[in-house]
């Protein structure tokens, strides 16, 4: 990515809160591909979606229930993290997303399924006909309604699923270290307090979550309140995979060279102080179901 680019991210990671990419087409473009560079990082070192998660999501929407081979539209696919998952499934998928680097990736890691089908565009420029029992988005969903038009895009949504059919929201916060760590590392900063190597707390998230892409669903005339299901995992992760994992936020994207060298290096040297090779961190993954109104 270049440094033209890197530098108008931080404004359009806002343009996202606000839903307005599509007021400065460069800056958009600019975030759509804002991954592809660090798509390989991006596959290796996020966190994925467990079988047991995606068993959960379907078993309370009933995904599969009489259904021999239910089709899903997937938005904002990345390098297939999820995609891989619903596919070993059986599923009939059509997986979109924007980013070059990302689609490419998903073809590899989705290259021995037939039926997958791999599409490099965003939901909003999709043209189908189609009709799907299940539309899915993975961590993706703020992007998908990050436009003016979002009314259009909700209506969309509805038009693209079968009467009985489910929107599925997959969520994975950030990890990260204990308090004590992340307050180390904000002084070794010379940072504010608390201080998060993502952009700001679980609680601001969920807040910006809900405000710009949970609302909106359940108050259209077109989705369900959406039920939710929270888990918390603790686990140990190696350091280097962790320090390669927080290369694929979008903040740290967005960093000047320089200074990102400086963030990672300090958390590296401060976590590494701590815990040695093993870091313990804790994480967040949230889903978000909702069925389709009937608007007749």
């Amino acid at each position: 990515m270049t440094d033209k680019t890197k530098m108008k991210l931080p404004k359009v990671w806002h343009m996202v809160n606000q839903g307005s990419l599509d007021c400065d087409p460069e800056n958009k473009q600019a975030l759509q591909q804002m991954y592809s560079g660090v798509a390989e990082l991006y596959h290796n070192y996020r966190p994925g979606y467990s079988d047991d998660l995606v068993e959960e999501a379907f078993e309370k929407c009933k995904l599969l229930k009489n259904k021999a081979k239910a089709k899903v539209l997937e938005l904002g696919c990345g390098p297939g993290t999820l995609t891989s998952t619903l596919a070993r499934r059986g599923l009939d998928i059509v997986a979109l997303d924007p980013g070059v680097g990302m689609i490419e990736k998903a073809r590899q890691v989705c290259k021995e399924y037939p039926n997958v089908q791999l599409l490099q565009t965003t939901f909003k420029d999709f043209t189908s006909d189609d009709k799907f029992d299940a539309i899915i988005a993975a961590t993706s969903m703020h992007w998908v309604l990050a436009e003016t038009d979002k009314e259009k895009l909700i209506e969309k949504l509805s038009n693209h699923l079968k009467e009985d059919g489910s929107l599925i929201l997959f969520w994975n916060f950030a990890p990260e270290p204990s308090e004590e760590l992340l307050d180390k590392v904000a002084d070794a900063l010379n940072q504010p307090k608390p201080f998060h190597f993502s952009n700001g707390s679980v609680a601001a998230h969920s807040e910006r979550m809900r405000e710009h892409t949970l609302e909106p669903l359940e108050t259209s005339l077109y989705f369900s309140p959406f039920e939710t299901m929270i888990h918390t995992i603790d686990e140990n992760v190696r350091l280097e995979s962790y320090i390669n994992f927080l290369q694929t936020m979008s903040n740290f994207i967005s960093m000047e060279n320089d200074e990102r060298e400086l963030v990672l290096g300090t958390a590296r040297k401060i976590l590494g102080e701590d815990s040695g090779e093993m870091v313990t961190t804790r994480r967040f993954t949230m889903i978000n179901i909702s069925s389709k109104r009937n608007t007749k």
